[in-house]
C-alpha cells in the first residue's frame, strides 16, 4: 500500500544546523582541476554560469559543497572536486569582474560553505499498521560521507490522553528501509529523516503519516437500565472514550441469556438475520454520537442506521451490551463492553393485574405466612433440646481436648504444638549461625508475603556468597499468619535442592525475627527476554538469544515444574517474571511460597496466566499450573510479550471464559504452538502433565525441525506489544 492511502507530505528543508554557507562577499576558490569529457563531474545547472556567485547558491541550496563554472558561462554542483588540479593559468575565463570562471578545459572550483549531507531521497512508507510503518529512503545526491541516518517523530495529532514522547532512531550508513514499532494507533506523526555524517547532521526531510486507528481503549461503558417493559426497555448510555481513534458510533446488541452466556462478536448480525440463523443476540440498532445524549428506547420498532430496533423476546432474562464504533478513513474497528446485570422480566411493570390473578396472590401470600409462623414455632422448640444437647457435648470436649483440622500442608495450627512442628522444620535445613549473615537494610530488593527482602551475603563452604534475604518479623505474626508462613517454607524445604527451582540456603533466628536466606538472583527471565529484543545485523535475527537457548529455557522450566508437581505444590502464579537466572541463563522457579518478591510499589496482576476454571469457579488444581504454563510458552517464543497486548485487565476474566487465547506467533511452526493449546484444554483431562510436557519440548529442543522456530527478521516483523502496566494491578 503506497503514499496516496496515506496522509503523506514529503519536503525537503534547505536549512540545518551546523551548516556554513558561502556569502556574496566571501568566494573561497579551491584551485583550477582538469575537465574530463569523459567523467562528468556532478550535475550541471543550466543558466547559473552567469556569475561566480550564481552558481555558488545555487549548489548551496542542493546540498553541494563544490560549485564548478567552466569557460566562463557552465555551472555544475559537486561534492567532491575533478582530478587532476592544474595551474591557475589554465582558468582564463572571468565573469561578472575578476572571478575566475575556468576555462575551455578547465573547471575553477570554488567552496560552498556546505559540509554536511544533502536530505534522503526518494522517501516512501509502505504497510503501515495500529502500531508501526515501513519507511523506505535513498542516499542524499550530495554528500561527501556518510556514517549513518537518524530518524525523529514528533506528535501532530493523537486520540491518547497519554502524553506521547518523541521517538528518535538510528541507522548504520548502509540501511535504507525500516520498521518503526511503538507507535500509537490513529495518530498523526511528523517523521524527519536525515542521514549523519562526521560534520554532523544533514539535511532533513519531513513526512506526515497516520497509523491506522485502533480498537476501541478503555472497554465500553455499559447502559444502566431507566425503564423495563415487557418488549421494551429504556436505557441511558454514558458517553464513550476512545483513545485509539474517533468514537463514531454506539451499537445496541441484545442478548437472550436464557439460550447463552454473552455473545460472540463475529456473530452478531441484525435482527432478521440473527432470528434466521437461531442465533439468540442481535445489534438492534447504531447510534450517532449526538443520539445517546437522550436516554434510548430498546425494541421500539425502529431503523437505526440500517438496524431494526425489534422488540424485545419474551424471556425472563435479557441482556444488553453497549458497542463502540470507530471508523476513520476506510478503516472500522468495534469493541464491545462485556453483558452486564441488564435483565427484564417477561411480564411488564406497568400492564394492570387481572383480578382472578390478584385474587390468586392474596391467597398465595396468606399460605406463606403461615408456613412461616409454623417454621418458626419448629425452630423455637429445636433449639431448647439441642440447647441442652451442646451442653453436655461441651463437658465431653473439655475432657478429650480441642478439635483440630489438619490442612493439606501438614502444619497444625494449634500454637502448643507449632514450636514442635518449627522444631521439625528446623532440622531439615541449615540454621545459619547469626554472625554467618550479612543483611544489608538499605539494598531493599522488593517486599515478600511477610516482610521486605533485601540484599545479603551468607558465609557457605568457606565462601561469602551473594544472597536475597526476606525479613520475617516472626514475634508479630498472629497465629493464621504464623500457620500460613510456615507453610510456604514448608514448600522451599521439599523443593530445595532441585537446578530449575530457586534454593533455599537457610534460616536464621533471632527472638523475633526470622532471615528467610535465598540464593542471589540479579535478573528474571523477563528482564532477559525484553533486553534481547534487538536485530543483530550479522545474524539477521531479530533476537540476541538463539532459537536453541530459548527451548532449552523452556525445556528446563517443564523440568522444574515437573519436580514441583511430585511434590505435590501448586505454584498458582507461573510466568516469566517469577523466573530467575542463575549463574547467567539457568532458570530458576520462584516465585511461589517464600520465595515471591513483589516489586516495591507495585503488585504483579497475574490474571493473563490464570486458568479459565479460577475464573468460572474459583478452584485450583495442578492441572491449572499447566494452563499458566502454556501461557508462560508463548510469553518465552514472543521475547517478554505481554498476553491479550490490547485487552483491559478488567476484561480479561471474561474473555478468556468466552475462548480468546494468545494467538499464534508468525515465526513459530505449528507443533510448538499446539503445546499451549494442548495445555488450554478446558476439560481438565485434556491437558498434558509437566511429566508429558517435558519429554515432548525435550524431544524438540533435541531435535530441532528446520521451522520449529526461526528469528530470522522479515518483512513486516513487529515485536509483540509489551506493557508493562497490564501485568500490574491498578
Amino acid at each position: 500500500m503506497k503514499l496516496p492511502l496515506l496522509l503523506l507530505h514529503i519536503y525537503s528543508v534547505l536549512a540545518g544546523a551546523g551548516v556554513v554557507r558561502a556569502t556574496a562577499t566571501n568566494l573561497d576558490l579551491l584551485g583550477c582541476f582538469t575537465v574530463s569529457p569523459d567523467t562528468p563531474v556532478g550535475i550541471e545547472l543550466p543558466g547559473a554560469g552567469a556569475s561566480v556567485r550564481t552558481c555558488i547558491i545555487s549548489c548551496t541550496q542542493l546540498w553541494y559543497g563544490l560549485a564548478l563554472l567552466t569557460n566562463g558561462t557552465a555551472c555544475r554542483c559537486s561534492s567532491s572536486p575533478p582530478l587532476p588540479p592544474i595551474g591557475d593559468e589554465s582558468c582564463s575565463s572571468f565573469c561578472g569582474g575578476s572571478d575566475p570562471c575556468g576555462g575551455p578545459q578547465a573547471f575553477s572550483v570554488y567552496r560552498t560553505g556546505v559540509l554536511v549531507p544533502g536530505p534522503p531521497t526518494n522517501i516512501s512508507i509502505t504497510n503501515l499498521t495500529e502500531t508501526s510503518i515501513h519507511v523506505w529512503w535513498q542516499k542524499p545526491d550530495a554528500y561527501t560521507s556518510l556514517t549513518g541516518y537518524k530518524i525523529h517523530s514528533e506528535i501532530v495529532f493523537t486520540y491518547s490522553n497519554d502524553v506521547l514522547k518523541p521517538l528518535d532512531w538510528i541507522f548504520s550508513n548502509n540501511t535504507f528501509d525500516t520498521r518503526l514499532t511503538n507507535l500509537h494507533p490513529g495518530t498523526v506523526y511528523n517523521l524527519t529523516i536525515c542521514a549523519l555524517s562526521s560534520q554532523g547532521s544533514g539535511a532533513e526531510t519531513h513526512a506526515e503519516v497516520e497509523t491506522i486507528i485502533g480498537e476501541p481503549d478503555p472497554s465500553p461503558p455499559q447502559a444502566t437500565v431507566v425503564e423495563k417493559h415487557s418488549d421494551r426497555m429504556v436505557i441511558r448510555i454514558p458517553k464513550a472514550i476512545n483513545y485509539n481513534g474517533p468514537v463514531s458510533n454506539y451499537r445496541v446488541v441484545v442478548i437472550n441469556e436464557e439460550y447463552q452466556q454473552g455473545f460472540l462478536p463475529d456473530y452478531l448480525n441484525p435482527y432478521y438475520e440473527a432470528s434466521k440463523d437461531g442465533i439468540p443476540y442481535y445489534i438492534t440498532a447504531e447510534l450517532d454520537p449526538y443520539e445517546v445524549q437522550h436516554d434510548f428506547i430498546v425494541g421500539d420498532k425502529k431503523t437505526y442506521n440500517g438496524y431494526f430496533n425489534a422488540p424485545l423476546p419474551q424471556s425472563k432474562d435479557i441482556g444488553i451490551s453497549i458497542g463502540v464504533v470507530s471508523s476513520k478513513k476506510g478503516v472500522t474497528k468495534v469493541r464491545y463492553a462485556h453483558t452486564g446485570d441488564v435483565m427484564i422480566l417477561n411480564v411488564s411493570e406497568d400492564e394492570p393485574t387481572p383480578g382472578p390473578v390478584m385474587a390468586l396472590g392474596v391467597a398465595v401470600a396468606i399460605g406463606f405466612v403461615l408456613l412461616i409462623i409454623g417454621i418458626g414455632a419448629v425452630i423455637v422448640l429445636r433449639r431448647r433440646v439441642g440447647l441442652n444437647r451442646r451442653q453436655r457435648l461441651t463437658q465431653s470436649m473439655a475432657l478429650s481436648g480441642p478439635c483440630i483440622e489438619i490442612e493439606n500442608t501438614g502444619f497444625i495450627p494449634d500454637e502448643e504444638e507449632r514450636v514442635d512442628h518449627y522444631v521439625n522444620l528446623k532440622r531439615q535445613l541449615w540454621n545459619i549461625p547469626r554472625n554467618f549473615l550479612e543483611v544489608d537494610n538499605t539494598s531493599v530488593v522488593g517486599v515478600g508475603n511477610f516482610g521486605q527482602f533485601v540484599r545479603g551475603r551468607v558465609q557457605h563452604q568457606g565462601m561469602l556468597k551473594p544472597s536475597l534475604v526476606q525479613t520475617v518479623n516472626d514475634g508479630d505474626l498472629t497465629k493464621p499468619d504464623k500457620k500460613t508462613m510456615l507453610g510456604e517454607l514448608d514448600m522451599l524445604i521439599k523443593s530445595n535442592g532441585h537446578e530449575n527451582i530457586i534454593a533455599l540456603i537457610g534460616i536464621c533466628e533471632l527472638p523475633d525475627t526470622l532471615y528467610v536466606v535465598l540464593e542471589d538472583t540479579r535478573h528474571t527471565l523477563k528482564e532477559l527476554l525484553l533486553s534481547s529484543r534487538h536485530r543483530d545485523f550479522q545474524t539477521n535475527k531479530f533476537s540476541l538469544i538463539n532459537e536453541n537457548k530459548i527451548l532449552q529455557i523452556a525445556v528446563a522450566i517443564a523440568k522444574g515444574m515437573e519436580y514441583l508437581c511430585s511434590k505435590k505444590i501448586l505454584h498458582k502464579k507461573l510466568c516469566c517474571r517469577n523466573i530467575v537466572m542463575g549463574d547467567g541463563m539457568t532458570p530458576k522457579i520462584s516465585g511461589f511460597g517464600l520465595s515471591h518478591i513483589s516489586p516495591n510499589n507495585e503488585k504483579p496482576d497475574y490474571a493473563r496466566w490464570t486458568a479459565q476454571e479460577m475464573f468460572k469457579q474459583n478452584i485450583y488444581v495442578m492441572k491449572s499450573d499447566v494452563w499458566s504454563f502454556g501461557c508462560l510458552l508463548w510469553e518465552i517464543l514472543s521475547l517478554g510479550g505481554t498476553l491479550y497486548g490490547h485487552v483491559a485487565n478488567r476484561d480479561v476474566p471474561i474473555r478468556v471464559i468466552k475462548g480468546m487465547r494468545p494467538a499464534q506467533l508468525l515465526y513459530v511452526d505449528d507443533e510448538l504452538y499446539q503445546m499451549s493449546l494442548h495445555c488450554w484444554q478446558l476439560d481438565l483431562d485434556e491437558r498434558p502433565t509437566f511429566s508429558e510436557i517435558y519429554a515432548t519440548l525435550e524431544s524438540l529442543a533435541s531435535n530441532p525441525m528446520p521451522d520449529l522456530l526461526s528469528f530470522l527478521y522479515f518483512n513486516d516483523f513487529n515485536y509483540e506489544v509489551y506493557n508493562p502496566e497490564l501485568e500490574l494491578l491498578n
